[in-house]
């Protein structure tokens, strides 16, 4: 288990080493880190000798994997295929759903992520997200953002626990999606404004457990607030649709 540990802190760090020789060394993407680990996990779960030794490897696997995503936060610039394009309606909202896979490896294993993106009937030709998605065929090669959804400090895991390590399947809200291979970087100002968001649905958080006082609580929603509007007034409106896409979600992961 101290294995699996060090191998955690040393992908977030981005120290893990690309499978392939590369003759001007590069820092790996995310996707590339994330896919080692998964590769790393699936390896390590065959010299597990019994199915006690295995349930408690996939336990591990579980709190581990939630650690490196929480310490990631928002996933940028990933490539997958979008699948089981679909939409429910209730009320006056829509509730937009679909997959991402992501190989793990060439042949076996891939990382699925199950996209929920709820919005007003009203706003569906202006919204950004369920405009990108409707465009799009199953089967479509897309880059996206977002971040995984999250349950009481454990993921929302979706698919079936006997296939957790090989075929990984969780619950995401997708920030920015589109089809083809390239997408945009978000910028270094959005990214920091994703953070406070993410700050911000915590410090609630720890107020709701009372983990912080009142007093504790309202001067850092002040400094946040502050914090908010320096750098929201440094983005363009692409960018602070963006943001409020982010924004909305986080409050949705914690309170949905």
């Amino acid at each position: 288990m101290k294995k699996i540990r060090f191998f955690i802190y040393a992908a977030v760090l981005g120290i893990v080493a690309s499978c392939t020789m590369a003759t001007t060394p590069r820092e790996p993407s995310q996707q590339e880190v994330v896919m080692n680990y998964l590769r790393f996990i699936k390896n390590e779960e065959y010299r597990q000798s019994n199915e006690i030794q295995k349930k408690e490897f996939v336990d591990k696997f579980e709190q581990d994997f939630y650690q490196m995503l929480d310490s990631i936060k928002l996933l940028t610039n990933w490539k997958g295929v979008i699948r089981n394009i679909n939409q429910r309606e209730t009320a006056n909202t829509i509730d937009l759903t679909f997959d991402i896979e992501c190989p793990i490896e060439d042949k076996y294993g891939k990382l699925s992520f199950s996209c929920q993106h709820l919005l007003d009937k009203a706003n569906k030709d202006t919204d950004r997200i369920y405009q990108q998605v409707y465009a799009m065929y199953n089967g479509s090669p897309v880059v996206f953002d977002g971040f995984a959804r999250t349950k009481n400090n454990e993921i929302y895991w979706t698919g079936s626990r006997d296939l957790r390590t090989s075929y990984p399947d969780l619950g995401f809200w997708v920030s920015d999606i589109v089809k083809g291979s390239v997408k945009d970087t978000i910028s270094a100002d959005l990214r920091k404004a994703c953070m406070l968001a993410f700050e911000s649905v915590n410090l609630i958080r720890q107020e709701d457990e009372k983990k912080i006082s009142k007093s504790e609580f309202d001067k850092r929603a002040a400094e946040l607030k502050k914090e908010n509007e320096a750098v929201g007034a440094l983005l363009n409106e692409k960018e602070k649709d963006y943001l409020n896409t982010v924004t909305t979600d986080a409050f949705y992961n914690y309170n949905y």
